[in-house]
C-alpha cells in the first residue's frame, strides 16, 4: 500500500488537504464527484463542557449547542471576514486524546479533545444537522424516515453487545448473581469506573431511537471474541458455558475463512488477527482487515446488501 502522495483529480489530495480551508477542501471533492459528495460532519469535545463539530458549511447554525470549530468570525475593514483551518487541522481535534496527546487549539474557539467523550458514534450531530435543514418538524420526521444513517463500530464491546442482542441473547443467560456475591473492594471500584468510563451508552442510546425509524443501517467490524470476553463485559457467569465456547469458536472461525478468502492479500499467519483499525492507525494489516470484511464476511455483507 502506498503512502506517499497520490494525484487524483489532477491535484494532490496530501498537499491539499494541509493547504485547504476544511470547506474549500470538501468543495473541491464535491464539485470533482458532479455536486453529489457526503457532507462531512465530525465530532469533538470541547474542554469547556460543550461539544464541538466540523462542517464545510459556513451558514450551518450551530448543532444542538455544538460549538462549530471550523468558521471564525474575524473582523476586518469590510465587517467581518470567515476564516477556517486547513482540512487537517480542522479534523485534528477529532483525533486528541488526554495523556495520550495534548488538547488541540484553536484561536478563537478553545481547546478540543477527540468527539467520541461527548458522543462517539456521530448519531447525535447526524439528528442535530438533519433538524437544522427543516423548520417544520413534521417536514423533518417525514425526511428521516426516508433517509439511511450508516454506523461503522470498531469497538470488541459494542461487537460483543451486537452478537448478543442478535443471536445470543435468547439461548443464554448471564448469572450475575454467582459474580457479584464475590466481588472484593477492587473488583467493586474497577466496576464502578468502568460504568463511568464508558463511552458507548449514549450512542447505544441513541442507535434505539433511529432503529425504531427503521433507518438505521449499523456495520459492526468483526472481533475474535472469547468466553472470558463475554464474561468480563456482562460481569457474570454463562448459564451453558460449554455451549456458548463452541458458538464462539465456530464464530472466530468465520472471521479468519474471511480473511483467507482476501485474495491472499491479508497474511494470516504472519499478522494474526488485528483489531479493526482506527483510520489514524491504519497499515497494510489494518487496510487488508478492513478489504476482507467489507467483502467476504457474511454478517458485515447482509449488512451493506440490505443498505
Amino acid at each position: 500500500m502506498k503512502s506517499n502522495e497520490s494525484d487524483v483529480g489532477g491535484f494532490s489530495r496530501i498537499t491539499d488537504a494541509s493547504t485547504l480551508s476544511f470547506p474549500e477542501f470538501w468543495a473541491k471533492l464535491y464539485q470533482e464527484n458532479e455536486n453529489r459528495y457526503p457532507a462531512i460532519l465530525i465530532n469533538s469535545k470541547s474542554t469547556s463542557f460543550y461539544a464541538g463539530f466540523t462542517s464545510p458549511f459556513y451558514d450551518l447554525n450551530e448543532l444542538g449547542s455544538a460549538i462549530d470549530i471550523v468558521h471564525l468570525k474575524e473582523k476586518c475593514d469590510d465587517g467581518y471576514e470567515i476564516k477556517a483551518p486547513s482540512f487537517y487541522d480542522a479534523v485534528s481535534p477529532t483525533n486528541r486524546f488526554p495523556v495520550v496527546s495534548p488538547a488541540a487549539k484553536l484561536d478563537g474557539k478553545g481547546y478540543f479533545v477527540d468527539g467520541g467523550y461527548y458522543e462517539n458514534s456521530g448519531l447525535l450531530t447526524t439528528r442535530n444537522f438533519l433538524d437544522s435543514l427543516f423548520t417544520d418538524v413534521s417536514e423533518c420526521d417525514s425526511v428521516l424516515h426516508r433517509i439511511k444513517n450508516i454506523v461503522i463500530h470498531n469497538g470488541k464491546n459494542a461487537y460483543i453487545r451486537h452478537l448478543w442482542d442478535t443471536e445470543l441473547k435468547d439461548k443464554f443467560e448471564v448469572d450475575y448473581g454467582s459474580v457479584l456475591t464475590k466481588l472484593n473492594e477492587s473488583a467493586e471500584f474497577s466496576s464502578i469506573l468502568g460504568a463511568v468510563s464508558d463511552t458507548e451508552g449514549l450512542p447505544y442510546a441513541l442507535e434505539l431511537e433511529f432503529r425504531r425509524n427503521k433507518n438505521l443501517y449499523p456495520i459492526y467490524l468483526p472481533h475474535e471474541v472469547s468466553l472470558t470476553d463475554v464474561k468480563e463485559l456482562f460481569r457474570g457467569n454463562i448459564i451453558n458455558e460449554i455451549a456458548l465456547d463452541e458458538y464462539l469458536r465456530r464464530h472466530n472461525k468465520e472471521l479468519r475463512d474471511a480473511l483467507r478468502h482476501n485474495d491472499g492479500k491479508y497474511d494470516l499467519e504472519k499478522w494474526g488477527v488485528v483489531e479493526p483499525p482506527l483510520s489514524r492507525l491504519l497499515s497494510e494489516p489494518g487496510y487488508e482487515y478492513q478489504r476482507s470484511m467489507l467483502l467476504f464476511h457474511p454478517r458485515v455483507r447482509q449488512m451493506i446488501d440490505a443498505i
